[in-house]
Protein backbone atom coordinates (compact mmCIF):
# COMPACT_ATOMS: atom_id res chain seq x y z
CA UNK A 1 0.00 0.00 0.00
CA UNK A 2 1.08 3.22 -0.72
CA UNK A 3 1.43 6.37 1.52
CA UNK A 4 -1.09 8.77 -0.12
CA UNK A 5 -3.32 8.76 -3.13
CA UNK A 6 -5.70 10.70 -4.75
CA UNK A 7 -9.59 10.33 -4.90
CA UNK A 8 -12.81 12.73 -5.23
CA UNK A 9 -14.33 13.87 -1.87
CA UNK A 10 -17.38 16.10 -1.07
CA UNK A 11 -16.78 18.05 2.25
CA UNK A 12 -20.03 17.91 4.13
CA UNK A 13 -20.40 15.07 6.64
CA UNK A 14 -24.42 13.01 7.37
CA UNK A 15 -25.42 10.55 10.15
CA UNK A 16 -27.28 8.67 8.10
CA UNK A 17 -28.28 8.05 4.42
CA UNK A 18 -28.91 11.33 2.62
CA UNK A 19 -32.14 11.22 0.98
CA UNK A 20 -32.05 11.18 -3.30
CA UNK A 21 -32.33 15.52 -3.62
CA UNK A 22 -29.35 15.43 -1.03
CA UNK A 23 -27.34 12.96 -3.07
CA UNK A 24 -28.10 14.81 -6.58
CA UNK A 25 -26.99 17.35 -4.07
CA UNK A 26 -23.90 15.65 -3.48
CA UNK A 27 -23.25 14.40 -6.99
CA UNK A 28 -23.50 17.87 -8.47
CA UNK A 29 -20.82 18.81 -5.67
CA UNK A 30 -18.65 16.04 -6.56
CA UNK A 31 -18.47 16.25 -10.44
CA UNK A 32 -16.59 19.95 -9.70
CA UNK A 33 -14.22 18.74 -7.06
CA UNK A 34 -11.34 17.47 -8.65
CA UNK A 35 -9.23 15.01 -6.88
CA UNK A 36 -7.93 15.46 -3.25
CA UNK A 37 -4.56 13.44 -2.08
CA UNK A 38 -4.87 11.96 1.27
CA UNK A 39 -3.25 9.25 3.58
CA UNK A 40 -5.03 6.27 4.24
CA UNK A 41 -5.48 7.30 7.96
CA UNK A 42 -6.96 10.85 6.70
CA UNK A 43 -9.28 8.88 4.22
CA UNK A 44 -10.46 6.96 6.96
CA UNK A 45 -11.35 9.66 9.28
CA UNK A 46 -13.62 11.00 6.07
CA UNK A 47 -15.37 8.08 6.04
CA UNK A 48 -15.19 7.82 9.62
CA UNK A 49 -17.23 11.31 10.07
CA UNK A 50 -19.92 10.30 7.34
CA UNK A 51 -17.79 11.73 4.35
CA UNK A 52 -19.47 10.75 0.99
CA UNK A 53 -16.58 10.19 -1.60
CA UNK A 54 -15.84 8.74 -5.57
CA UNK A 55 -13.17 6.27 -6.07
CA UNK A 56 -11.85 7.89 -9.35
CA UNK A 57 -10.51 11.56 -10.26
CA UNK A 58 -11.93 13.38 -12.64
CA UNK A 59 -11.31 16.34 -14.97
CA UNK A 60 -13.34 19.12 -13.49
CA UNK A 61 -15.65 21.88 -15.48
CA UNK A 62 -16.98 19.73 -18.07
CA UNK A 63 -20.75 20.51 -19.22
CA UNK A 64 -23.19 18.95 -21.53
CA UNK A 65 -24.61 21.00 -24.38
CA UNK A 66 -27.14 22.98 -22.56
CA UNK A 67 -24.40 24.34 -19.90
CA UNK A 68 -25.10 21.38 -17.28
CA UNK A 69 -21.84 20.08 -15.08
CA UNK A 70 -21.13 16.74 -16.06
CA UNK A 71 -18.42 14.50 -15.04
CA UNK A 72 -15.23 14.97 -17.05
CA UNK A 73 -12.55 13.09 -18.61
CA UNK A 74 -11.01 9.86 -16.49
CA UNK A 75 -7.89 10.72 -14.82
CA UNK A 76 -7.06 7.92 -12.79
CA UNK A 77 -7.90 5.44 -10.23
CA UNK A 78 -6.50 3.87 -7.31
CA UNK A 79 -8.77 3.09 -4.56
CA UNK A 80 -11.94 0.05 -5.21
CA UNK A 81 -14.75 -0.72 -2.71
CA UNK A 82 -16.98 -3.95 -3.26
CA UNK A 83 -20.15 -2.91 -1.71
CA UNK A 84 -21.50 -6.23 0.36
CA UNK A 85 -25.86 -5.11 0.23
CA UNK A 86 -26.90 -8.83 1.32
CA UNK A 87 -30.04 -7.66 -0.82
CA UNK A 88 -31.81 -8.79 -3.62
CA UNK A 89 -34.25 -6.49 -5.99
CA UNK A 90 -37.62 -8.51 -6.85
CA UNK A 91 -41.04 -7.39 -7.96
CA UNK A 92 -43.71 -6.48 -5.52
CA UNK A 93 -47.76 -7.93 -6.12
CA UNK A 94 -47.91 -4.44 -8.28
CA UNK A 95 -44.57 -5.15 -9.95
CA UNK A 96 -42.69 -2.42 -8.41
CA UNK A 97 -38.86 -3.22 -7.63
CA UNK A 98 -38.24 -3.47 -3.83
CA UNK A 99 -35.03 -4.48 -1.75
CA UNK A 100 -35.57 -7.86 0.05
CA UNK A 101 -32.64 -8.71 2.62
CA UNK A 102 -30.98 -11.88 2.21
CA UNK A 103 -31.18 -14.70 4.56
CA UNK A 104 -27.61 -16.53 6.00
CA UNK A 105 -27.39 -19.31 3.34
CA UNK A 106 -28.90 -18.05 0.61
CA UNK A 107 -27.06 -17.35 -2.93
CA UNK A 108 -25.21 -14.13 -2.44
CA UNK A 109 -25.32 -13.26 1.46
CA UNK A 110 -22.06 -12.39 3.05
CA UNK A 111 -21.05 -11.96 6.30
CA UNK A 112 -18.21 -9.62 7.57
CA UNK A 113 -15.84 -12.50 8.75
CA UNK A 114 -16.76 -14.84 5.42
CA UNK A 115 -15.95 -11.69 3.36
CA UNK A 116 -12.32 -11.30 5.03
CA UNK A 117 -12.13 -15.12 5.00
CA UNK A 118 -12.62 -14.94 0.85
CA UNK A 119 -9.97 -12.21 1.06
CA UNK A 120 -7.41 -14.79 3.04
CA UNK A 121 -8.29 -17.14 -0.22
CA UNK A 122 -8.02 -15.15 -2.84
CA UNK A 123 -4.31 -13.36 -1.16
CA UNK A 124 -6.27 -10.15 -1.13
CA UNK A 125 -5.04 -7.42 1.07
CA UNK A 126 -8.00 -4.82 2.38
CA UNK A 127 -7.01 -1.23 2.97
CA UNK A 128 -9.92 -0.96 5.55
CA UNK A 129 -13.43 -2.37 5.94
CA UNK A 130 -16.62 0.04 6.81
CA UNK A 131 -20.38 -0.63 7.83
CA UNK A 132 -22.67 1.87 5.65
CA UNK A 133 -25.45 3.90 7.39
CA UNK A 134 -27.94 1.30 7.06
CA UNK A 135 -26.21 -1.55 8.78
CA UNK A 136 -27.37 -3.73 11.21
CA UNK A 137 -26.92 -7.09 12.99
CA UNK A 138 -29.61 -8.95 11.39
CA UNK A 139 -28.73 -7.06 8.05
CA UNK A 140 -25.14 -6.63 7.49
CA UNK A 141 -24.30 -4.09 5.07
CA UNK A 142 -20.64 -3.10 4.32
CA UNK A 143 -18.13 -1.85 2.20
CA UNK A 144 -14.58 -3.68 1.63
CA UNK A 145 -11.85 -0.91 0.27
CA UNK A 146 -8.46 -1.93 -1.20
CA UNK A 147 -6.04 0.08 -2.67
CA UNK A 148 -3.86 -0.91 -6.29
CA UNK A 149 -0.77 0.48 -5.28
CA UNK A 150 -0.83 2.88 -8.33
CA UNK A 151 -2.89 5.35 -10.27
CA UNK A 152 -4.17 3.01 -12.59
CA UNK A 153 -4.98 6.12 -15.53
CA UNK A 154 -6.57 3.89 -18.25
CA UNK A 155 -10.39 3.51 -17.78
CA UNK A 156 -10.47 0.61 -19.34
CA UNK A 157 -8.37 -0.96 -17.20
CA UNK A 158 -9.39 1.04 -13.85
CA UNK A 159 -13.05 -0.80 -14.57
CA UNK A 160 -11.64 -4.66 -15.56
CA UNK A 161 -9.93 -3.98 -12.19
CA UNK A 162 -13.03 -3.20 -10.22
CA UNK A 163 -14.81 -5.37 -12.06
CA UNK A 164 -12.51 -8.93 -10.84
CA UNK A 165 -12.38 -7.28 -7.51
CA UNK A 166 -16.07 -7.67 -7.30
CA UNK A 167 -16.98 -10.78 -8.68
CA UNK A 168 -14.18 -12.15 -6.10
CA UNK A 169 -16.62 -12.25 -4.13
CA UNK A 170 -19.13 -14.79 -5.08
CA UNK A 171 -21.64 -12.74 -6.33
CA UNK A 172 -22.01 -10.80 -2.91
CA UNK A 173 -20.27 -7.52 -4.53
CA UNK A 174 -22.88 -5.05 -5.85
CA UNK A 175 -22.10 -5.72 -9.56
CA UNK A 176 -23.93 -2.27 -10.42
CA UNK A 177 -21.02 -0.52 -8.60
CA UNK A 178 -18.21 -0.68 -11.53
CA UNK A 179 -18.12 2.63 -12.96
CA UNK A 180 -15.10 4.66 -11.45
CA UNK A 181 -17.17 7.97 -10.54
CA UNK A 182 -19.82 5.39 -8.55
CA UNK A 183 -21.13 7.63 -5.73
CA UNK A 184 -19.99 6.08 -2.11
CA UNK A 185 -21.72 7.03 1.26
CA UNK A 186 -19.36 7.21 4.32
CA UNK A 187 -20.00 5.24 7.77
CA UNK A 188 -21.35 6.36 11.47
CA UNK A 189 -17.95 5.69 12.97
CA UNK A 190 -17.75 1.75 12.10
CA UNK A 191 -14.43 1.70 10.05
CA UNK A 192 -11.75 -0.86 10.56
CA UNK A 193 -8.01 0.08 9.21
CA UNK A 194 -6.72 -3.04 10.80
CA UNK A 195 -9.05 -5.36 9.13
CA UNK A 196 -7.52 -8.71 10.44
CA UNK A 197 -8.69 -7.31 14.03
CA UNK A 198 -12.17 -7.66 13.34
CA UNK A 199 -14.35 -11.09 15.17
CA UNK A 200 -14.42 -14.34 13.39
CA UNK A 201 -17.60 -14.83 15.13
CA UNK A 202 -20.62 -11.95 16.31
CA UNK A 203 -18.85 -10.06 13.48
CA UNK A 204 -21.27 -7.56 12.84
CA UNK A 205 -20.82 -5.61 16.09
Amino acid sequence: MTDSFMVTLDRAYYTAKPDRSETQRITERLKRAGGTKLTRTQFCEHIRRGGTWVPGVFETGATDDKGKTIWGAFKSLQIVAVDIDNAIEEKDAEGRKQKRMLLPGEAGYLSISDALRLCELRRLEPMLLYTTFNHSDAWPRFRIVFDLGEPITDEGRARAIIEQLIFAFNGAGDAKCKNPNRLYFGSNGSVKEAWRSWQVSGDEE
